[in-house]
Protein backbone atom coordinates (compact mmCIF):
# COMPACT_ATOMS: atom_id res chain seq x y z
CA UNK A 1 0.00 0.00 0.00
CA UNK A 2 3.01 2.25 -0.16
CA UNK A 3 3.34 3.11 3.56
CA UNK A 4 6.48 1.08 4.35
CA UNK A 5 9.81 0.17 2.79
CA UNK A 6 11.84 -3.02 2.93
CA UNK A 7 15.56 -2.32 2.61
CA UNK A 8 18.84 -4.19 2.78
CA UNK A 9 22.02 -2.40 3.88
CA UNK A 10 25.39 -4.09 4.29
CA UNK A 11 23.64 -7.46 4.19
CA UNK A 12 21.15 -6.57 6.94
CA UNK A 13 17.37 -6.68 6.46
CA UNK A 14 15.08 -3.97 7.83
CA UNK A 15 11.66 -2.42 7.39
CA UNK A 16 10.63 1.16 8.14
CA UNK A 17 7.54 3.30 7.87
CA UNK A 18 7.78 6.05 5.32
CA UNK A 19 6.37 8.76 7.58
CA UNK A 20 6.38 7.39 11.14
CA UNK A 21 7.96 4.70 13.29
CA UNK A 22 11.49 3.43 13.69
CA UNK A 23 13.44 1.09 11.44
CA UNK A 24 13.18 -2.54 12.58
CA UNK A 25 15.87 -5.10 11.75
CA UNK A 26 14.83 -8.67 10.90
CA UNK A 27 16.64 -11.98 10.67
CA UNK A 28 20.08 -12.81 12.05
CA UNK A 29 21.64 -9.49 13.18
CA UNK A 30 25.21 -10.22 12.06
CA UNK A 31 27.21 -12.72 10.03
CA UNK A 32 24.50 -13.31 7.40
CA UNK A 33 23.97 -11.48 4.13
CA UNK A 34 20.39 -10.75 3.05
CA UNK A 35 19.58 -9.68 -0.52
CA UNK A 36 16.62 -8.95 -2.78
CA UNK A 37 14.00 -8.31 -0.09
CA UNK A 38 10.44 -8.18 -1.47
CA UNK A 39 7.04 -7.74 0.17
CA UNK A 40 4.53 -10.54 -0.21
CA UNK A 41 0.95 -9.75 -1.11
CA UNK A 42 -0.45 -9.59 2.43
CA UNK A 43 1.90 -6.74 3.39
CA UNK A 44 2.95 -8.47 6.59
CA UNK A 45 5.65 -10.83 5.26
CA UNK A 46 8.89 -10.52 3.31
CA UNK A 47 10.70 -12.97 1.08
CA UNK A 48 14.47 -12.52 0.96
CA UNK A 49 17.59 -14.37 -0.18
CA UNK A 50 19.83 -15.35 2.74
CA UNK A 51 23.26 -17.02 2.75
CA UNK A 52 22.92 -18.40 6.28
CA UNK A 53 24.53 -21.84 6.37
CA UNK A 54 26.81 -21.19 3.41
CA UNK A 55 24.34 -21.45 0.49
CA UNK A 56 21.79 -18.93 -0.67
CA UNK A 57 18.27 -19.87 0.39
CA UNK A 58 14.87 -18.19 0.30
CA UNK A 59 13.54 -17.05 3.67
CA UNK A 60 10.08 -15.78 4.61
CA UNK A 61 9.97 -13.27 7.46
CA UNK A 62 6.84 -12.13 9.27
CA UNK A 63 7.36 -8.44 9.99
CA UNK A 64 3.91 -7.43 11.28
CA UNK A 65 3.90 -7.61 14.24
CA UNK A 66 7.71 -7.45 14.39
CA UNK A 67 9.58 -10.41 15.81
CA UNK A 68 6.68 -12.84 15.46
CA UNK A 69 8.29 -16.26 15.21
CA UNK A 70 11.40 -17.41 13.39
CA UNK A 71 11.80 -16.98 9.64
CA UNK A 72 10.78 -19.92 7.50
CA UNK A 73 13.64 -21.23 5.38
CA UNK A 74 12.93 -23.06 2.11
CA UNK A 75 15.73 -25.59 2.38
CA UNK A 76 16.63 -27.88 -0.51
CA UNK A 77 15.69 -25.54 -3.36
CA UNK A 78 18.56 -25.10 -5.83
CA UNK A 79 18.05 -21.44 -6.74
CA UNK A 80 21.71 -20.87 -7.64
CA UNK A 81 23.08 -17.36 -7.29
CA UNK A 82 19.94 -15.21 -7.47
CA UNK A 83 20.25 -12.07 -9.61
CA UNK A 84 16.66 -10.75 -9.57
CA UNK A 85 13.51 -11.71 -7.68
CA UNK A 86 9.89 -10.66 -8.20
CA UNK A 87 6.69 -11.57 -6.35
CA UNK A 88 3.32 -12.40 -7.88
CA UNK A 89 0.67 -9.80 -6.98
CA UNK A 90 -1.97 -12.48 -6.41
CA UNK A 91 -0.22 -15.44 -4.73
CA UNK A 92 2.85 -16.57 -2.81
CA UNK A 93 4.76 -17.31 -6.01
CA UNK A 94 8.07 -15.75 -7.02
CA UNK A 95 10.24 -15.66 -10.12
CA UNK A 96 14.02 -15.78 -9.78
CA UNK A 97 16.70 -15.27 -12.41
CA UNK A 98 20.13 -16.63 -11.54
CA UNK A 99 23.75 -16.88 -12.67
CA UNK A 100 22.98 -19.98 -14.80
CA UNK A 101 20.82 -17.90 -17.18
CA UNK A 102 17.72 -19.60 -15.76
CA UNK A 103 14.30 -18.24 -14.88
CA UNK A 104 12.85 -20.19 -11.94
CA UNK A 105 9.33 -20.28 -10.51
CA UNK A 106 8.93 -21.02 -6.81
CA UNK A 107 5.73 -21.77 -4.88
CA UNK A 108 6.62 -20.43 -1.43
CA UNK A 109 3.76 -22.16 0.34
CA UNK A 110 4.46 -25.62 -1.07
CA UNK A 111 8.24 -25.17 -1.30
CA UNK A 112 8.24 -26.29 -4.95
CA UNK A 113 10.61 -25.06 -7.68
CA UNK A 114 10.51 -25.48 -11.44
CA UNK A 115 12.46 -24.02 -14.35
CA UNK A 116 10.48 -21.68 -16.60
CA UNK A 117 13.17 -20.95 -19.18
CA UNK A 118 16.91 -20.95 -19.77
CA UNK A 119 19.02 -19.11 -22.34
CA UNK A 120 22.27 -20.57 -23.67
CA UNK A 121 23.44 -17.09 -24.69
CA UNK A 122 23.00 -14.69 -21.79
CA UNK A 123 21.32 -13.83 -18.48
CA UNK A 124 17.57 -13.52 -18.02
CA UNK A 125 16.77 -10.30 -16.21
CA UNK A 126 13.95 -7.88 -15.65
CA UNK A 127 11.04 -10.26 -15.11
CA UNK A 128 7.65 -8.69 -14.36
CA UNK A 129 4.29 -10.18 -13.33
CA UNK A 130 1.03 -9.15 -14.96
CA UNK A 131 -1.55 -7.43 -12.69
CA UNK A 132 -3.60 -10.65 -12.41
CA UNK A 133 -0.58 -12.86 -11.70
CA UNK A 134 -1.35 -15.16 -14.65
CA UNK A 135 1.46 -13.97 -16.94
CA UNK A 136 5.07 -12.95 -16.62
CA UNK A 137 7.32 -11.04 -19.03
CA UNK A 138 11.11 -11.19 -19.10
CA UNK A 139 14.10 -10.38 -21.30
CA UNK A 140 15.53 -13.48 -23.01
CA UNK A 141 18.75 -13.68 -25.04
CA UNK A 142 17.86 -15.32 -28.38
CA UNK A 143 21.49 -14.94 -29.49
CA UNK A 144 24.71 -13.51 -28.12
CA UNK A 145 23.78 -9.99 -29.25
CA UNK A 146 19.98 -10.00 -29.34
CA UNK A 147 17.42 -10.20 -26.54
CA UNK A 148 13.63 -10.40 -26.92
CA UNK A 149 10.78 -9.87 -24.48
CA UNK A 150 9.12 -13.21 -23.75
CA UNK A 151 5.78 -14.01 -22.17
CA UNK A 152 5.14 -16.99 -19.88
CA UNK A 153 1.66 -18.27 -19.11
CA UNK A 154 1.67 -19.43 -15.48
CA UNK A 155 -1.33 -21.71 -15.98
CA UNK A 156 -0.16 -23.58 -19.07
CA UNK A 157 3.60 -23.10 -18.82
CA UNK A 158 3.79 -22.01 -22.47
CA UNK A 159 6.38 -19.44 -23.56
CA UNK A 160 6.28 -17.15 -26.61
CA UNK A 161 8.13 -14.10 -27.93
CA UNK A 162 6.29 -10.83 -27.48
CA UNK A 163 8.81 -8.79 -29.50
CA UNK A 164 11.03 -9.23 -32.54
CA UNK A 165 14.33 -7.64 -31.41
CA UNK A 166 16.71 -5.63 -33.53
CA UNK A 167 19.35 -5.76 -30.79
CA UNK A 168 18.26 -5.84 -27.13
CA UNK A 169 14.75 -5.57 -25.70
CA UNK A 170 14.99 -5.35 -21.90
CA UNK A 171 13.23 -4.26 -18.71
CA UNK A 172 9.56 -5.23 -19.27
CA UNK A 173 6.82 -3.73 -17.12
CA UNK A 174 3.04 -4.20 -17.30
CA UNK A 175 0.52 -1.39 -17.38
CA UNK A 176 -1.61 -1.82 -14.20
CA UNK A 177 -4.74 -1.52 -16.33
CA UNK A 178 -3.76 -4.54 -18.43
CA UNK A 179 -3.56 -2.67 -21.73
CA UNK A 180 0.15 -2.39 -22.48
CA UNK A 181 3.50 -4.04 -21.91
CA UNK A 182 6.35 -1.52 -21.63
CA UNK A 183 10.03 -2.20 -22.30
CA UNK A 184 13.28 -0.56 -23.42
CA UNK A 185 14.73 -1.37 -26.82
CA UNK A 186 17.88 -0.63 -28.80
CA UNK A 187 16.33 0.11 -32.21
CA UNK A 188 17.34 3.69 -33.09
CA UNK A 189 20.43 4.16 -35.23
CA UNK A 190 21.28 7.84 -35.63
CA UNK A 191 25.11 7.93 -35.98
CA UNK A 192 27.04 10.75 -34.32
CA UNK A 193 30.39 11.99 -35.62
CA UNK A 194 33.39 11.89 -33.31
CA UNK A 195 34.92 15.38 -33.19
CA UNK A 196 38.49 14.06 -32.85
CA UNK A 197 38.87 11.11 -35.23
CA UNK A 198 35.68 11.76 -37.25
CA UNK A 199 34.37 8.25 -36.68
CA UNK A 200 30.70 7.39 -36.34
CA UNK A 201 29.19 6.04 -33.14
CA UNK A 202 25.84 5.43 -31.44
CA UNK A 203 26.03 6.97 -27.95
CA UNK A 204 22.25 6.79 -27.40
CA UNK A 205 20.19 4.34 -29.49
CA UNK A 206 17.50 3.40 -26.91
CA UNK A 207 13.89 4.43 -26.42
CA UNK A 208 10.97 3.18 -24.30
CA UNK A 209 8.44 1.12 -26.27
CA UNK A 210 5.08 -0.48 -25.66
CA UNK A 211 3.12 -3.31 -27.20
CA UNK A 212 -0.67 -3.44 -26.95
CA UNK A 213 -1.84 -6.61 -25.24
CA UNK A 214 -5.13 -6.77 -27.14
CA UNK A 215 -5.16 -6.72 -30.94
CA UNK A 216 -8.15 -4.35 -31.19
CA UNK A 217 -6.61 -1.80 -28.81
CA UNK A 218 -5.41 1.36 -30.60
CA UNK A 219 -2.04 2.96 -29.94
CA UNK A 220 -2.25 5.50 -27.09
CA UNK A 221 -0.05 7.86 -29.10
CA UNK A 222 -2.59 8.34 -31.91
CA UNK A 223 -5.38 10.81 -31.28
CA UNK A 224 -8.86 9.46 -31.93
CA UNK A 225 -12.21 11.33 -32.03
CA UNK A 226 -14.06 11.07 -28.72
CA UNK A 227 -17.77 11.73 -28.12
CA UNK A 228 -18.95 13.93 -25.29
CA UNK A 229 -19.68 11.87 -22.18
CA UNK A 230 -23.22 11.80 -20.86
CA UNK A 231 -23.71 13.18 -17.33
CA UNK A 232 -24.45 9.73 -15.87
CA UNK A 233 -21.66 7.87 -17.69
CA UNK A 234 -19.03 8.28 -14.96
CA UNK A 235 -20.74 5.89 -12.54
CA UNK A 236 -21.12 3.28 -15.26
CA UNK A 237 -17.47 3.64 -16.26
CA UNK A 238 -16.40 3.13 -12.63
CA UNK A 239 -18.40 -0.09 -12.41
CA UNK A 240 -16.86 -1.32 -15.66
CA UNK A 241 -13.38 -0.58 -14.32
CA UNK A 242 -14.12 -2.49 -11.11
CA UNK A 243 -15.24 -5.53 -13.07
CA UNK A 244 -12.22 -5.30 -15.36
CA UNK A 245 -9.85 -5.35 -12.36
CA UNK A 246 -11.32 -8.65 -11.18
CA UNK A 247 -11.33 -10.24 -14.64
CA UNK A 248 -8.42 -12.22 -16.04
CA UNK A 249 -6.04 -10.33 -18.30
CA UNK A 250 -6.54 -11.09 -21.98
CA UNK A 251 -3.42 -11.18 -24.15
CA UNK A 252 -3.70 -11.69 -27.91
CA UNK A 253 -0.45 -13.44 -28.79
CA UNK A 254 -1.00 -13.58 -32.53
CA UNK A 255 0.73 -10.69 -34.31
CA UNK A 256 2.04 -9.27 -31.05
CA UNK A 257 5.53 -8.30 -32.35
CA UNK A 258 3.84 -6.22 -35.08
CA UNK A 259 2.03 -4.11 -32.47
CA UNK A 260 5.23 -2.67 -30.96
CA UNK A 261 5.18 1.16 -30.85
CA UNK A 262 7.86 3.62 -29.71
CA UNK A 263 7.15 6.36 -27.20
CA UNK A 264 7.29 9.78 -28.90
CA UNK A 265 10.41 10.81 -26.94
CA UNK A 266 13.99 11.33 -28.15
CA UNK A 267 16.39 8.42 -28.28
CA UNK A 268 18.76 8.29 -25.35
CA UNK A 269 20.40 6.07 -22.75
CA UNK A 270 17.34 4.92 -20.84
CA UNK A 271 17.76 2.87 -17.68
CA UNK A 272 14.28 1.52 -16.88
CA UNK A 273 10.57 2.03 -17.52
CA UNK A 274 7.72 1.27 -15.09
CA UNK A 275 3.97 1.48 -15.58
CA UNK A 276 1.51 3.18 -13.20
CA UNK A 277 -2.16 4.12 -13.67
CA UNK A 278 -2.37 6.47 -16.66
CA UNK A 279 1.38 7.06 -16.91
CA UNK A 280 4.71 5.46 -17.70
CA UNK A 281 7.81 6.49 -15.73
CA UNK A 282 11.33 6.20 -17.11
CA UNK A 283 14.87 7.36 -16.34
CA UNK A 284 17.60 8.32 -18.79
CA UNK A 285 21.23 9.37 -18.44
CA UNK A 286 23.37 11.54 -20.76
CA UNK A 287 26.48 10.11 -22.46
CA UNK A 288 29.58 10.64 -20.34
CA UNK A 289 33.34 10.42 -20.68
CA UNK A 290 35.46 7.66 -19.15
CA UNK A 291 38.23 9.69 -17.46
CA UNK A 292 36.35 9.92 -14.16
CA UNK A 293 35.13 6.31 -14.30
CA UNK A 294 36.13 4.16 -11.32
CA UNK A 295 35.96 0.37 -11.04
CA UNK A 296 35.78 0.62 -7.25
CA UNK A 297 32.30 0.76 -5.69
CA UNK A 298 31.27 4.10 -4.30
CA UNK A 299 28.22 6.25 -3.96
CA UNK A 300 25.68 5.58 -6.76
CA UNK A 301 25.89 8.10 -9.56
CA UNK A 302 23.32 10.91 -9.57
CA UNK A 303 23.03 11.49 -13.29
CA UNK A 304 19.59 10.24 -14.33
CA UNK A 305 16.56 12.30 -15.27
CA UNK A 306 13.20 10.92 -14.11
CA UNK A 307 10.31 11.58 -16.51
CA UNK A 308 6.62 10.73 -16.57
CA UNK A 309 4.71 10.23 -19.82
CA UNK A 310 1.00 10.98 -19.43
CA UNK A 311 -0.92 8.63 -21.76
CA UNK A 312 -4.06 10.79 -21.66
CA UNK A 313 -2.36 14.14 -22.30
CA UNK A 314 0.25 12.51 -24.59
CA UNK A 315 3.15 14.47 -23.16
CA UNK A 316 6.32 13.79 -21.19
CA UNK A 317 7.17 15.81 -18.09
CA UNK A 318 10.44 15.88 -16.16
CA UNK A 319 9.86 15.11 -12.47
CA UNK A 320 13.40 15.09 -11.08
CA UNK A 321 16.96 15.68 -12.20
CA UNK A 322 20.13 14.00 -10.94
CA UNK A 323 18.63 10.82 -9.45
CA UNK A 324 20.19 7.36 -9.14
CA UNK A 325 17.17 5.03 -9.34
CA UNK A 326 13.46 4.74 -8.51
CA UNK A 327 10.78 2.18 -7.79
CA UNK A 328 7.00 2.00 -7.35
CA UNK A 329 4.81 0.48 -4.67
CA UNK A 330 2.70 -2.53 -5.65
CA UNK A 331 -0.45 -0.40 -6.08
CA UNK A 332 1.40 2.23 -8.14
CA UNK A 333 0.50 5.15 -5.86
CA UNK A 334 3.81 5.70 -4.03
CA UNK A 335 7.29 6.19 -5.46
CA UNK A 336 10.70 5.77 -3.84
CA UNK A 337 13.53 7.72 -5.43
CA UNK A 338 17.20 7.03 -4.70
CA UNK A 339 19.64 9.94 -4.89
CA UNK A 340 23.13 8.69 -4.10
CA UNK A 341 22.80 6.98 -0.73
CA UNK A 342 19.58 8.76 0.16
CA UNK A 343 15.96 7.73 -0.35
CA UNK A 344 12.91 9.92 -0.74
CA UNK A 345 9.29 8.75 -0.84
CA UNK A 346 6.38 10.69 -2.29
CA UNK A 347 3.32 10.36 -4.52
CA UNK A 348 4.02 8.43 -7.71
CA UNK A 349 4.22 10.29 -11.00
CA UNK A 350 4.49 13.71 -9.40
CA UNK A 351 7.35 16.05 -8.64
CA UNK A 352 8.09 16.20 -4.88
CA UNK A 353 6.81 19.15 -2.91
CA UNK A 354 9.82 21.13 -1.72
CA UNK A 355 7.85 22.35 1.32
CA UNK A 356 7.00 18.79 2.44
CA UNK A 357 10.36 18.18 4.13
CA UNK A 358 13.35 16.06 3.24
CA UNK A 359 14.21 12.36 3.02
Amino acid sequence: QGHSLAVTFRGKLATLGNWEGAAVQHGVPDGVRHRLARWLGDGSRLVVVSDQGGEETLEIHTVTPPGLGKPRRLEGLDIGRAVTLSVSPKSDHVLISNHRNELLWVDLEAGVLKQVDRSPFGPIRGEAWSPDGRWAAYSYHVSANRAAIRLWNAATGKVCNATRPVLRDVGPSFDPGGKYLYFLSTRDFDPVYDNVQFELGFPRGVRPYLVTLQKDLPSPFVRTPKPLKKPDSSAKDEKKDEKKEDAALTIDLEGMPDRVTAFPVPEGRYQRVLGMPGKALFTSVPPRGSLDHSFFPGEPAQRARLEAYDLEAREAKTLLERVSDFDLSRDGTTMAVQVGRRLRVHAAGEAPDASAGTD
